[in-house]
């Protein structure tokens, strides 16, 4: 997984500007924090909706909704947002790799055995989680499901 893929699923270069050309320009995104057309980007690539991404991201939904407003469209998220952001994002790159758009779609809202018969999608939230769906995504890229 590219670090071109990883901006690609936040909107790629017309929402993250600046060059990305290497991980530590991932921390001074985090610093700076992401436009939150970024959060929205992601939202539409997996098809979520407000409740999904307000579970993702622990946010209220009346919170993520103002946000949205054209009139925030300048709105940053908070370093720990992207960051959390930044982490999905490497989730979804590495999922698109294995199993292409409309497949992934799919398997992150279906029960997975390897993931105590959890659903994907409700681990994101987690860095933990989050590690898990990555770990268990580089085996099956390999061959190695369990």
């Amino acid at each position: 997984m590219s670090l071109q893929e990883i901006i690609k699923a936040m909107g790629d270069k017309a929402v993250v500007k600046g060059a990305i050309e290497h991980p530590s320009d991932l921390l001074a995104l985090t610093e700076q924090g992401l436009p939150i057309a970024a959060l929205k980007s992601l939202q539409n690539e997996l098809g979520l909706t407000n409740k999904e991404v307000t579970g993702l991201m622990g946010l209220s939904e009346s919170t993520l909704i103002r946000r949205y407003k054209p009139a925030n469209a300048e709105h940053r998220l908070t370093r720990d947002e992207t960051d959390k952001l930044i982490h999905v994002a490497k989730v979804v790159a590495r999922g698109l790799e294995v199993y292409g758009e409309a497949k992934f779609g799919q398997w992150i809202r279906s029960e997975v055995r390897a993931l105590g018969n959890r659903k994907p999608l409700d681990l994101l939230w987690s860095s933990l989680g989050r590690e898990q769906i990555l770990e268990l995504l580089i085996r099956i890229e390999h061959g190695m499901y369990s």
